[in-house]
């Protein structure tokens, strides 16, 4: 996937979602070693000061190889 091209994992209730599928998440959290800056002019994101339902945050543990899709659930 375009995401994965680019290191870009799923977490948060986006990420629970795609193991469970009766969840429906409000929220999308990607974790990016640096921000994903092709991937948010791509799909025009913007900035919305605390508003918004799709987060980027930092991925603060190291990815095994080959590298999963959703972030690790411990």
């Amino acid at each position: 996937t375009e995401m994965r091209s680019m290191g870009i994992q799923v977490g948060g209730e986006a990420g629970a979602g795609l193991i469970d599928s009766h969840l429906r998440p409000a929220s999308l959290t990607l974790y990016a070693e640096q921000l994903p800056v092709r991937f948010i002019g791509r799909h025009r994101l913007a900035r919305a000061e605390g508003r918004g339902n799709v987060h980027i945050r930092e991925r603060f543990w190291r990815v095994p190889e080959p590298e999963p899709w959703i972030v690790p659930s411990r």
